[in-house]
This record gives structure tokens, sequence and C-alpha cells, in this order.
């Protein structure tokens, strides 16, 4: 307003619009659209691809564990991808939202070859890292088919929505 001291620092100013009427064509509207600079984006790429890596091999270490795909490291893997997306500096919105569900995705399939890779190759009396060039892609989906369930597929929902609220 016209008798208010510009000396003093605006604490709230939303607030200050509220009181001076004349002053809300004047205030900042927040970036409704901010450029994601290359860094973030390469620190999100790396992020992104430890996350596949690292993610992985534990869901493989626990799926050999449990002796079963172990479908709930889903949640683990999507709360994962998104801390790490977030903690990169990723902004909210579409964007951090698709990557979350790339880096989930692409952790489940490194997963899948994994988990497939050791089972399968335990049963065949030589180790994982023999047992993976080995692999057909046929052979890993008809592993899955035969050790997951439609109960498995239900992992899916919450996952799905842990991504959603944690990507946006």
């Amino acid at each position: 307003c016209q008798g208010r001291s510009t000396r003093r620092p605006r604490i709230l100013p939303a607030l200050s619009t509220l009181a001076c009427p004349d002053s809300v064509n004047k205030a900042v509207s927040p970036i409704a659209h901010a450029r994601i600079g290359l860094g973030t984006w390469l620190l999100a790429l790396i992020s992104g691809s430890v996350a596949v890596l690292g993610l992985a091999a534990v869901w493989a270490g626990v799926a050999l564990h449990f002796s079963s795909p172990s479908l709930w490291m889903l949640l683990i893997v999507t709360l994962d991808a998104a801390l790490l997306l977030r903690l990169a500096g990723m902004p909210p919105g579409r964007t951090r939202l698709l990557l979350v569900g790339v880096v989930s995705l692409l952790t489940a399939l490194a997963a899948a070859l994994l988990i497939s890779a050791s089972q399968i190759g335990m049963r065949m009396g030589m180790p994982a890292q023999h047992a993976l060039p080995a692999l057909s892609p046929g052979l890993v989906l008809l592993y899955l088919r035969a050790q997951l369930g439609w109960l498995d597929g239900l992992w899916l929902l919450p996952a799905t929505w842990l991504g959603w609220r944690l990507g946006r």
C-alpha cells in the first residue's frame, strides 16, 4: 500500500497482497514450467542407473533367499526411484513421474533376468554368471510364467500408487 515502508522485509508476500489489493497484479507468480538443467539430467541418469543395477541385484538376492520372485520388492524399487530422482533435483511433474516408471520398469526387467539366471543356473549346477549368457528371452518368460501367479500381479497396484504419489 502507499503508506507502507519498503524497508521492512516481507515474510509472507502472499498475505501482503491480501492487505493491499492494488499490489495483487504486482505479485510474483511461481515458475510453472522450470527448465531442467543438464546437471540435473546427468545426476538423474547416474542415480537412475545406480538404482537399476543396485536394486536389481538386491532383488535377485532376496528372491534367491526366499526361493520366490518376491514381487513385494516393487514397492521398494518404486520408492527408491522416486526418492533418488527427487534428491537429484528433478522437479515434480510428468517428467519425474515418467522417469520413476522407467527406472522401476528397467529394475524389474533386470531383476527378472537375474532371478531367472540364478534359479535356472542353480538347478543346472552352474553359477548365475555362467547361466546368464545362456538364457534366452523365451526361457526367462517361461520361468517367470511358472513362478508368478495372479496374486503376484496385485503388487503392481500399491507400487503404481506409490510411484504416482511420490513422482508428481
